[in-house]
């Protein structure tokens, strides 16, 4: 069940009814019986007994872990139960890179509630977060059903206490929450699908077009997936906000970063600060990890004897980035591995580049450097990705060297790119509602407040014919015919 389909609306329109008619600490019922149709729909029966038989797991083990006074046991089932989750995790989705045949079974979003899950067992465990002991509670939880299918990755502590206790009923969360899934509808259906069809022609044949036309194949891909995946998050969270829950924000206008280690921090950062709190720090943090700094600053010096052990821990964190998305090699390369170094070598030799930078008399704090900053941003992320889309890591190589081997600055005067599947028309809609979101977006660099909060700062005219003109733009210049397809979000294929 797509999160654009008339289904997921009809479903969310019916659970929050039955949720503000029951009565507060019984409104989890609602939740928990829309978890079990949206699993019901998306699962085979097969993948819904492995959630189950997971779901299970988690809450014995972390409410076993909750009350038990024994330290080995706790930490049996804990990690037990950890390696477990990873495992399956492993098997059902990340098998080839193994060479492991496919199973060809996985519940919808393992990749995202199963690092939820971990996160929930190691704070029973480390004493650092809330378990719940009624299992239908705790079911309500993990398989909230506008989070399963594309995340953000979340805690307990998030949202899990008012999905169990419930939240009185309130005009202004309905309305946002609905605002939100409208301008997630538009960026998915109005300008992600739209542009991908122009994307997919070029990466399913770049011998037929080479050069410039994978560079603008590759931006539009850029635009595309981040259209895409924080489409999706508003949608996600604009449903939680319907039913008073505040989920954690995956994006932070991360196209105005500067460095592609800011650019991460505001890009997926759920996933990031899970893999920052649960595998970076922990890895730095273990004894062995501390015997390796001892020895690089004996050998190195203190300055790079410490910064040696973090970059190590660094890449296997970015190792770890690129597998969750795939097993494929274009995947730990494109969207991880690639990354890690860029990061690591420009911390290296920052002392290099500043003196550079001197030398030629750059003015570092002017608005033209930070420009070419975020614009150096963009490259480096827009190569990773050209990997992530390619398929595989040979043909990711193969696109790269087309892209800059074949020189044919003539497409943008010949025509050609209006034979790629978006003719003049679809790509003038496409480029005045990209304007839109890249207006939003530095109205909330300007003010620090969202467009749905400079909003509900107008007149209430306004307010209205501005939400009537999206929903407009959803209904009719959404992508809903042939050659288009809403069926899935890209990362809902994590």
């Amino acid at each position: 069940m797509a999160l654009t389909s008339f289904l997921f609306l009809i479903l969310l329109l019916c659970t929050a009814v039955m949720y503000y008619v029951l009565p507060c600490k019984v409104r989890f019922l609602a939740i928990l019986l829309a978890n079990g149709f949206f699993l019901f729909k998306c699962n085979s029966i097969l993948e819904n007994a492995i959630w189950l038989a997971e779901a299970a797991l988690v809450y014995a083990a972390a409410y076993r872990t909750s009350v038990s006074e024994s330290e080995k046991e706790s930490r049996i089932l804990t990690f037990g139960t950890v390696i477990v989750l990873a495992a399956a995790l492993i098997l059902m989705k990340e098998s080839a890179f193994f060479g492991i045949k496919d199973f060809g079974v996985a519940p919808i979003g393992i990749s995202y509630y199963t690092l939820s899950w971990i996160t929930y067992v190691l704070g029973a465990y480390w004493k650092t977060g809330e378990v719940q002991k009624n299992p239908f509670k705790f079911l309500a939880f993990a398989g909230f059903f506008p989070i399963l299918a594309s995340g953000p990755i979340v805690k307990y502590e998030d949202f899990g206490k008012e999905i169990c206790d419930g939240v009185k009923f309130s005009y202004d969360n309905i309305k946002n929450g609905a605002a939100r899934i409208a301008w997630g509808f538009m960026k998915k259906l109005v300008i992600a699908d739209r542009i991908a069809l122009f994307v997919n022609t070029v990466y399913d044949n770049p011998y037929r077009y080479p050069g410039l036309f994978i560079w603008v194949a590759n931006a539009f891909f850029i635009i595309q997936l981040y259209t895409d995946f924080s489409g999706c998050i508003d949608i996600a969270l604009g449903a939680g906000e319907m039913f008073g829950f505040k989920l954690p924000e995956n994006f932070n206008l991360p196209f105005l970063s500067q460095t592609l280690e800011e650019f991460w921090r505001r890009w997926h950062i759920t996933l990031g600060g899970w893999l920052r709190d649960y595998v970076l720090y922990p890895i730095l943090k273990s004894g062995p990890w501390q015997k390796i700094t001892a020895f690089t600053k004996n050998k190195f010096g203190k300055k790079y004897g410490k910064k040696i052990p973090t970059w190590l821990g660094l890449m296997i964190s970015w190792f770890l980035v690129g597998f969750w998305h795939g097993g494929g090699y274009n995947y730990i390369f494109g969207v991880g591995i690639l990354f890690g170094i860029i990061i690591i070598l420009g911390e290296a030799l920052s002392s290099v580049f500043d003196k550079v930078n001197k030398a030629l008399r750059i003015n570092t704090e002017a608005f033209s450097w930070k420009v070419f900053r975020v614009l150096r941003t963009w490259l480096f992320f827009g190569t990773g990705l050209s990997f992530f889309r390619a398929g595989s890591l040979l043909v990711g190589f193969r696109n790269l060297k087309l892209s800059v081997t074949v020189f044919n600055p003539w497409i943008f005067f010949t025509g050609e790119l209006w034979e790629m599947g978006v003719d003049r028309t679809e790509f003038s809609i496409f480029v005045f509602y990209m304007a839109v979101v890249i207006i939003a977006g530095i109205l909330r660099a300007v003010t620090g407040k969202s467009i749905r909060e400079l909003l509900k700062e107008q007149n209430i005219v306004f307010r209205w014919i501005i939400y009537a003109g999206l929903i407009y733009s959803v209904l009719i210049y959404g992508c809903y015919g042939s050659g288009f397809s809403s069926a899935a979000f890209i990362y809902q294929g994590f």
